[in-house]
């Protein structure tokens, strides 16, 4: 952690755990968490399901709350019993498209904690496959796609809804693009 309030001495700490990369659904919570010696954990009641999670934790004493830590992910195996944190403050992350909806061009950010392969494709309501965005190995970090509107051939998409799927090695995420006139 970055910083602890003071005032006191007797420290607890509280964590969030939440279902998506982008922190915005909070699935356990535990507060006054006691401290413990080198590090402070909690165990997780009821165990979550097979799936990448993300943390965030906090320091509290008995007048305020430290700042939230950096977000941090691990994964869930129930087959082999193993929770495993994969050690980096980075996770892949699909924001929201901008501007949404759309009359022209959309901007699609992801973050990739690592290089690797990454393939993204537009699809219409129906499934069916519009463009292909990106297709080849990009390098960790920030990353950003515009989509024209167009189809492959080079046509104007109807407006409608649409679906912009990001796949990489490890992970697949969508978001709703909406194109109107």
């Amino acid at each position: 952690m970055s910083a602890v309030p003071s005032g006191s001495t007797a420290f607890t700490y509280g964590f969030f755990v939440y279902g998506d990369s982008l922190l915005t659904d909070r699935i356990r919570t535990a507060a006054g968490v006691a401290e413990g010696t080198g590090s402070s954990s909690w165990t997780v009641d009821p165990p979550l399901p097979d799936g990448a999670y993300w943390w965030r934790a906090f320091a509290e004493d008995s007048l305020r709350r430290g700042p939230l830590s950096a977000a941090r992910s691990f994964t869930v195996d129930q087959a082999t019993g193993v929770e495993e944190a994969d050690g980096s403050a980075l996770a892949f992350a699909l924001q929201p498209a901008r501007p949404n909806p759309s009359r022209e061009e959309t901007v699609i950010r992801f973050l990739l904690p690592r290089e690797g392969r990454v393939r993204a494709d537009v699809f219409d309501a129906g499934g069916r496959a519009v463009r292909n965005l990106v297709r080849g190995r990009l390098g960790a970090g920030q990353q950003t796609l515009l989509w024209d509107g167009r189809d492959s051939r080079g046509r104007e998409a109807p407006a409608g809804v649409y679906f912009v799927r990001v796949r990489t090695e490890r992970e697949t995420r969508s978001i709703k693009v909406v194109r109107v006139r």
